[in-house]
């Protein structure tokens, strides 16, 4: 008399041809949402890009003082071809990573993308040490560029190790489902098998 009433579940049995159309009805709105923030980040980054492109061509046009060591060598043509070598292998690599952005890859191609080009940039470091003290102010703003960029990486990663990695997981259950029900025919009619 006091007691409150259960709600009854319902349970529904479900053929293998089912289960695909209920994991999208049940999943098929998060999914949108999902290659929606997706597509966020894709301009996104490569709105970090085109800003760091801008930060290599304006270190590229910038001039120096000429650099002379303490034993009297002028090492600013050292200078100048480490800041057209750091400056070109930069640009060169961030037009590609854009150029293969624009092609809207797959989240996990664009997160390699991203993640080896960023890695590249930092491995320019030789060129970058011998810029910083004729380039204090550009060098500075390029390195604050790649922390920028490393917060977005960071977010990114973030949410296809989360959120994203759901869509993934159900990609994989229907691939699995599917050979299931492939697997499952193949047995109810052999003589299918024999003419494949």
């Amino acid at each position: 008399m006091f007691f409150k009433k259960k709600d009854k579940k319902t349970i529904k049995d479900l053929n293998f041809d089912e289960i695909s159309g209920f994991i999208e009805k049940e999943i098929g709105g998060r999914r949108q949402e999902l290659m929606k923030e997706s597509e966020k980040f894709r301009k996104s980054l490569i709105n970090q890009f085109n800003l760091l492109k801008g930060l290599f061509r304006r270190l590229s046009d910038s001039d120096f003082e000429p650099v002379i060591l303490q034993d009297k060598r002028d090492i600013s043509n050292i200078v100048e071809t480490s800041k057209k070598n750091y400056c070109s292998n930069s640009e060169k690599l961030i037009i590609r990573a854009i150029n293969s952005l624009n092609e809207k890859p797959p989240i996990f191609k664009i997160k390699s993308i991203v993640l080896e080009t960023f890695s590249k940039l930092n491995s320019f470091s030789r060129e970058a040490l011998i810029l910083l003290q004729p380039f204090k102010k550009d060098m500075k703003c390029i390195a604050s560029g790649l922390k920028e960029f490393k917060k977005e990486i960071d977010k990114f990663e973030s949410f296809i190790n989360s959120d994203y990695s759901l869509i993934s997981k159900v990609d994989e259950v229907e691939k699995l489902v599917y050979k299931i029900i492939i697997s499952k025919r193949t047995r109810l009619n052999p003589e299918k098998k024999k003419l494949n």
